[in-house]
Formats: C-alpha cells, sequence, structure tokens
C-alpha cells in the first residue's frame, strides 16, 4: 500500500459514517476509520523519510498524528505532520489531511490548531493566508463561493475552515489517477509552507511591543480567573469596566463562543433555562438561553473549544427563581467532560451510557420515535459563566447565598490617577482626573466604597470629545456631576454634598441641594 492507496481507504471508512449522526470510539465504522488512520500515519512517514535531504527543515524532527475518534467521534478525521513547534494538535500550526464528511474528498493543508482560537490566532491566520496561499485574507480555502465549509455541515468543518491557511483538495477519482510522486510532492511543498508560515510566526512574536502589565482587577487578569474558577461574577461601581469586560471575552474566545444575557426583574426560569412556547394550537417545550450554549459547547467534541455564558446585571433577576435547579449542576465539582455531556444533552427516552452526575428537568418532552422524555442537564466543562453586579445600584437586592458560594467573586475598581492619566493621554483632563481622584477618597471616606466613581467616563468623553466641536462639551457637566447626583440620592447622602465638593474645581459647574426634607433633590448648577 502507498500513500496513495491509504488515503482511499480513510476516505473509504469515512464513507461507512452515517451523516449527521453522532457516533462513539468504540462503534464499528469509528474503528474501521481508525484502523485506516494508523495505516496512512505509516505511509506519512514513509514518505518524509523518502524526500531525505529534500525534506524541508523541521524544529526536532517530522511526526505523524492522527486524531477524529476520541470520546464522541468527530465528523471530520484528521492526519497531521508536526514538529516541536506544535506537539499538541489543539495549538500552533502543523500539515494536516482534513477528511470531507461525506467520504468524497480529502485536503493536504496547513492549519493552525482550532481549540485555542482567539482574536489574535484568527488574526495570524487571515495573515498567512496572504503570505502563502495569495488569496483575500478573509477567503478561507476551505469555503465555497457561498461561503458553506468544503469539508461538511457540521460545526466542526465551520471550524477548521476558519483555522486553515492554504488547502489543495482530492477527489477518491483524484487519488486513483495521482502517481506517489505527485502526491509526496504536493505534501513536501506543503511543509515548505509550513516553515514559511513559523518563521513568520517567530519574526512577529520577535518584534512585537511587550505588552503593559495589567494592574489587580484587570480584565486581562478576569479572564485568568474565569479558566480557573468556572464561575465568576464581576462586581464594582459604575464606570469600572465590567462592560468592557464583554469585548475581552469576545477576543480571547471568539465572539462566536460568547454568549449574553441580561437579567431584569422579569426574567424567568422559562426564559433561561427551559419553557413553553406557543406552536401553532400548542405549547411546546423549548429551551432557554443557557440549555441552548450547554448544547453548543457540549457539541465541540474532542477540541473542547470555550464557550462563555455572561450574565449581565445577574442580580437585577430573582437569581434563586431563575436557576432552580441548575444550582446543582453549575457547581465546579458537577462540570462533565465534554463527550459526555453531549451524551447527556442529546439523550431521548433512554438514559445515556455515561457515569456522570445530571439533573432532570421537569418539562414533558416526545422524542423523534414518539416516546417521551424529560430533558436531562449537565453543565460541560468547557462552558464558563461570568456575571457581572454594578454595586453602586441600591434598587436591586443581593445575591443568593446558594449561589453566591457557587461563584468566585472578583472586585473592579476605578483605575489610579496616574494609570489613567497614562491611557487618556490627554494633557488637557490632567487637572479634572486629579479633581475625581480626590472626589473618590472622599467619597470612599465618608460616604462608603461602592459610592466612588469609575473611570470609564473619561474614555466616553475622549471619544465624545473626537466628535464634536471644540469647546462644546463638558466632563463635570455631562458625566461626572450627573453620576454624583446618583450616588448621593441612591446613599441618602444629600447632606454630604458640600463637604464632598469643597475646594473641587469643577468644569465650572456644582452640585447643589433644591428643596427640603422629602422633596429635596440634586441639581447642576454654574459655579
Amino acid at each position: 500500500m502507498d500513500l496513495s492507496e491509504a488515503l482511499s481507504a480513510v476516505l473509504a471508512a469515512q464513507q461507512q459514517f452515517p451523516l449527521g449522526t453522532t457516533l462513539k470510539a468504540n462503534d464499528p465504522a469509528v474503528v474501521l476509520r481508525t484502523d485506516a488512520q494508523k495505516v496512512l500515519k505509516s505511509e506519512m512517514q514513509r514518505s518524509i523519510a523518502s524526500m531525505g535531504d529534500a525534506a524541508p527543515p523541521a524544529v526536532g524532527a517530522w511526526n505523524v498524528g492522527f486524531g477524529g475518534a476520541q470520546g464522541i467521534a468527530s465528523p471530520v478525521a484528521w492526519n497531521r505532520v508536526y514538529d516541536n513547534t506544535s506537539p499538541s494538535a489543539t495549538d500552533n500550526w502543523y500539515v494536516v489531511f482534513l477528511f470531507a464528511e461525506d467520504g468524497q474528498r480529502v485536503f493536504l493543508t496547513v492549519a493552525r490548531g482550532s481549540t485555542t482560537a482567539n482574536a489574535r490566532t484568527r488574526e495570524e491566520v487571515r495573515a498567512m493566508r496572504l503570505r502563502i496561499s495569495g488569496t483575500s485574507s478573509e477567503d478561507s480555502p476551505l469555503v465555497d463561493a457561498k461561503g458553506e465549509p468544503l469539508l461538511g455541515s457540521s460545526a466542526k468543518s465551520r471550524e477548521y475552515a476558519g483555522t486553515t491557511a492554504w488547502a489543495k483538495g482530492y477527489f477518491v477519482s483524484d487519488l486513483a489517477a495521482a502517481s506517489l510522486e505527485s502526491l509526496e510532492g504536493d505534501l513536501r511543498q506543503a511543509l515548505l509552507r509550513l516553515v514559511v508560515v513559523r518563521e513568520a510566526v517567530a519574526s512577529a512574536a520577535s518584534s512585537a511591543a511587550p505588552p503593559m502589565p495589567s494592574p489587580p482587577g484587570s480584565n486581562l487578569e478576569v479572564v485568568d480567573k474565569i479558566r480557573a474558577y468556572r464561575n465568576v461574577i464581576v462586581e464594582g461601581v459604575a464606570g469600572t469596566g465590567k462592560s468592557f469586560l464583554l469585548e475581552r471575552l469576545r477576543d480571547e474566545f471568539g465572539a462566536e463562543n460568547v454568549a449574553v444575557v441580561v437579567f431584569h426583574p422579569a426574567t424567568a426560569y422559562e426564559d433561561f433555562v427551559e419553557g413553553l412556547r406557543p406552536e401553532g394550537l400548542a405549547f411546546v417545550p423549548r429551551d432557554g438561553v443557557f440549555l441552548q450554549i450547554c448544547r453548543r459547547a457540549a457539541a465541540a467534541g474532542e477540541t473542547a473549544r470555550e464557550f462563555v455564558l455572561v450574565i449581565d446585571e445577574v442580580n437585577r433577576a430573582n437569581t434563586a427563581k431563575v436557576l432552580g435547579d441548575l444550582l446543582y449542576s453549575m457547581e465546579p465539582s458537577k462540570r462533565v467532560p465534554v463527550e459526555a455531556a453531549h451524551a447527556v444533552l442529546s439523550a431521548g427516552a433512554d438514559d445515556p451510557d455515561v457515569d456522570v452526575p445530571w439533573v432532570t428537568l421537569q418539562l414533558q418532552r416526545t422524542d423523534d420515535e414518539g416516546q417521551e422524555y424529560r430533558q436531562r442537564l449537565c453543565v460541560p466543562q468547557n462552558l464558563y459563566i461570568v456575571g457581572t453586579m454594578n454595586t453602586t445600584d441600591r434598587s436591586v437586592g443581593t445575591i443568593d447565598l446558594a449561589l453566591r458560594r457557587r461563584f468566585v467573586f472578583e472586585r473592579m475598581e476605578p483605575l489610579i490617577a496616574d494609570r489613567l492619566r497614562a491611557m487618556i493621554s490627554r494633557t488637557d483632563l490632567n487637572d479634572d482626573i486629579e479633581t475625581w481622584a480626590t472626589l473618590n477618597r472622599r467619597l470612599a471616606a465618608q460616604v462608603g466604597p461602592d459610592a466612588v466613581l469609575g473611570h470609564s467616563y473619561f474614555f466616553d468623553y475622549r471619544s465624545a470629545s473626537e466628535r464634536a466641536p471644540a469647546g462644546t462639551l463638558n466632563i463635570w457637566r455631562d458625566l461626572l456631576l450627573p453620576q454624583l447626583a446618583e450616588v448621593v440620592v441612591s446613599f441618602n447622602a444629600l447632606d454630604k454634598i458640600s463637604d464632598l465638593t469643597e475646594g473641587l474645581i469643577t468644569g465650572g459647574h456644582s452640585l447643589v441641594v433644591v428643596g427640603a426634607g422629602l422633596d429635596a433633590f440634586p441639581m447642576i448648577r454654574d459655579s
């Protein structure tokens, strides 16, 4: 058997896979495909060895591996060539044969591991497409003119398309007609392209400026805690960057892997977990936001892509009522491996054959065969839950204690004045920043730590002033004093306004109390 015959054998085995179904690693179709991949591995090693001195240079040595059959089998099988720069298939660059779901085509590709894909790595892939393919940076070589993945319709095929920089495809008939010499030549050309990518990535990394260190409570530090603890609630006063954290999460985990839900007093269990929805003349069970993202995370298969559910204003809803039976499953110690979670969440009337914890929900459902069952729920290990809380807002309740013990709380504080000045880079705001810092010290001492003003108002003002005529905006009148007015009302501190603002230069405006007794309220006036 040679390389052409070994590739054809894997395609023949792939054709035994029923499209759109889930198979376990011990299924006969998966075993047949795995055996064919083992033979292909040997032929790939023989082909690389036959290149001799003409083989492209490797860091260490060229190795061959294969995968697609761990736990729940992937619809896309792969055999890859790698060196010491990419020992794991989840990260960095390598040459890989990807087999289409229908078993009709195989693609020789230069691709990056997709498990750790984020905004930085996706930009890297786009740059490498330009360098080694000459294609538009937005065009994956594994999608057709309509943007559909050439490998198949599964999420896995779309994921691989997004991390591939170069590809050459072979139909079954192409392999039958191809000579061993031509296939080995193609493999050598792919390895040469990989060397170009490796050197370009290393060069970019060495020339990049070192990142600015992040202060405690920064978005970078929060991301580390999210990965470590899985359940994190980010709390802090208004304007400390809790909402900006969402953009950081989208950059880190990929916008398509981050879901957002905003809690409010009317949020219910039926919205979040599962509920009845009208369909024709009947009401049928439908997944809520949480169950939907659990299914998406569990469907990631062996790649274990990371998913994040962001619950904004988590304390605005009755959390004990909204979360219900989630409290057990969302506990970090009760999280379930991805493949097992997929088996649990996709099970119908029969219990899944996995020994993991799950809870059974309340609504009666009907499977495709007409059998009734109730949905089982577990939380995959690759799903992180992030909540945000505004501690300045006194109009909402506190977090339920049962929920609190299942989360790690991370407090975000306003930036110190020196760091804010450096980040804003506007000398005309330096005095305002110093005044803001003095006001915050007084608020913390006289009213409380949750009464201070966040730093984001300065970034909002900087952006707004770039769009407005000079002299028309005033950061104190427009942003800081209105927030101070809300704070003193929320904390019943109207009598402290004079002490808080005494001697401060607040942009030609001041906060005064109008009225008396229950009719008293703060108003912004020209100084």
